[in-house]
């Protein structure tokens, strides 16, 4: 599960870094706040993720780093 909030938010900030042309520490906070808000608290949501990951094999290490690393 901290492979997924960590790489969903890496993907999110990258996502906004090019629309604003940089990041900002408000913005950085916001979104934190947001994904907190929205992802977190909705159960389903992470567990359907995790199961996608499993059903399509991808809950290895190696593709773990993978989410990390890229």
């Amino acid at each position: 599960m901290l492979v997924i909030h960590y790489s969903m938010i890496k993907l999110l900030l990258i996502g906004l870094s090019s629309y604003h042309n940089g990041l900002t520490t408000d913005i950085v906070i916001k979104l934190i706040q947001s994904f907190a808000k929205t992802v977190e608290h909705n159960g389903q949501f992470l567990t359907k993720v995790l199961d996608i990951l499993k059903d399509e094999g991808y809950t290895s290490l190696a593709f773990m780093a993978i989410l990390i690393k890229n």
